[in-house]
């Protein structure tokens, strides 16, 4: 849905919002912060379900890497071996 800078840079305006918010509530601004609150209140809800759906993927990203790394043939096994440190087969072509 967001990229990190996104979604970190939305937290922060969020945030900013709800001390705004608070510091209406303090000086009796009921009319700024009545029309404020509704609209931090949305904002939170969509970085919350952000949140949830960008940790899934996350979790996802990490449980495929973690399955094609053990598989032999994957790139990080050839013959049973790791392949970071194989040597590179060489190839003779004959006429």
């Amino acid at each position: 849905m967001f990229d990190d800078d996104t979604l970190k840079q939305l937290l922060r305006i969020n945030d900013e919002l709800l001390q705004l918010c608070k510091f209406l509530n303090e000086k009796h601004d009921m009319e700024t912060s009545s029309r404020l609150i509704p609209l931090v209140d949305d904002l939170t809800h969509i970085l919350i379900e952000a949140g949830k759906e960008q940790i899934t993927l996350m979790q996802q990203d990490k449980d495929i890497s973690s399955r094609c790394g053990a598989l032999p043939g994957s790139p990080t096994e050839l013959n049973g071996q790791s392949t970071t440190n194989a040597p590179v087969p060489s190839v003779i072509i004959a006429k």
